[in-house]
């Protein structure tokens, strides 16, 4: 499942932002408009080395609690972190500190962001790497003293760039990456993050107290993640934009247009409601949650209301023709049965229903 998300990102939804904005079309960059990427439901957007500082720090700390409280009260701006390692004594962690202008443009913006740099490339141990990308060359440095730079002044040379950061030429392992290659290797990289480090990322984002705190990303399986992801973020971002729509129709003294948004973001607010207390920790919740991801990807089924019990789920949806939906449901391999549970009716030109659904569990399941 989290692999699939990665997936539908990177396919549709990844952006990368160098000296312009790219938008990320498999291995390929193609520049983009920032609108274009605020029109996008929950992106996916790499920092380039050029917008941001990266060093490291130890933390005489013991307690990570503390740790945490510690780097809060001690940075200030747009900023993400990582251990790289700790015991007893204390930690080493890594920063990336955004510059202020683009730091306010991530705390704005509603999607998973993250320095191009935070991902490793490479498990070989001091490896030197030349990226060749959009915009500018790239130095970097993999293994224990991983660093990196724009290749540009001083360092145009990568030996000084090695020197800087105490690293022997010689001893490094060098290899050059194409636009795509690199691409491709960042993506390697993207799908190799394990759940919490996906989950700290997005609660080091401005925006992660409204939607982390709708769940546990502790309790939630692998398919969860990646349902909750899509599911929560892109009714957040829809309650976003409709607050616009409503102060719009206000002014107009448009009453019935206002009092119809209200009312659809009252059932987007009540759905997400429904889905943090559903399924989270049931062997049947990876199930689940692929169901209604397979759903959602396809725009002309709105889903309106989520029940869960054990196997069993039931749907409340609205769509062109109520048929079709059932018909995907039952083909889904995670389906044993479904059937209608309510009777069809009409609904401003499209047709609102319950299917009932018996699940099968995921793979891996117990």
């Amino acid at each position: 499942m989290l692999k699939k998300l990665f997936d539908k990102w990177w396919s549709r939804q990844a952006f990368f932002l160098g000296k312009r904005l790219y938008a990320i079309s498999g291995s390929r960059a193609e520049e983009a408009e920032w609108h274009q990427l605020e029109g996008v439901t929950f992106p996916l957007l790499l920092v380039g080395r050029e917008h941001y500082s990266e060093y490291e720090k130890y933390y005489p700390i013991a307690d990570r609690r503390e740790l945490k409280k510690v780097i809060t009260h001690s940075l200030s701006g747009t900023y993400v972190y990582s251990v790289v390692s700790g015991d007893e004594q204390g930690f080493h962690v890594r920063f990336w500190v955004f510059n202020t202008d683009i730091g306010q443009r991530l705390d704005d913006l509603i999607g998973l962001w993250m320095p191009e740099t935070y991902l490793p490339l490479s498990t070989e141990s001091n490896q030197l790497i030349t990226v060749k990308r959009a915009g500018n060359e790239l130095y970097r440095l993999e293994g224990d003293k991983r660093g990196s730079t724009i290749a540009e002044g001083l360092y145009q040379d990568a030996a000084y760039f090695l020197m800087a950061i105490g690293a022997e030429a010689e001893e490094s392992p060098k290899e050059t990456l194409t636009e795509q290659a690199y691409l491709s290797r960042l993506k390697w990289a993207l799908e190799s993050l394990s759940v919490t480090d996906l989950g700290g990322l997005l609660r080091q984002q401005k925006y992660g107290g409204n939607i982390a705190g709708m769940a546990s990303w502790q309790s939630v399986g692998l398919g969860a993640v990646a349902g909750f992801i899509f599911m929560v973020a892109g009714q957040y971002a829809y309650v976003k934009y409709r607050i616009n729509d409503i102060e719009n129709a206000i002014q107009s003294t448009d009453v019935t247009e206002t009092v119809e948004i209200r009312n659809r973001v009252r059932q987007k607010t009540e759905l997400v409601e429904t889905l943090q207390r559903t399924g989270g920790g049931s062997d049947f919740s990876n199930s689940m949650w692929d169901v209604m991801l397979t759903l959602m990807e396809q725009e002309k089924y709105a889903m309106l209301l989520v029940t869960a019990e054990g196997r069993q789920l039931e749907l409340r949806l609205e769509a062109d023709k109520a048929t079709d939906a059932l018909q995907l449901i039952n083909e889904h391999p995670l389906v044993a049965s479904a059937e209608f549970s309510s009777s069809i009716r009409e609904s401003v030109g499209r047709e609102r229903f319950n299917i009932s659904m018996t699940l099968k569990p995921a793979e891996g399941a117990e």
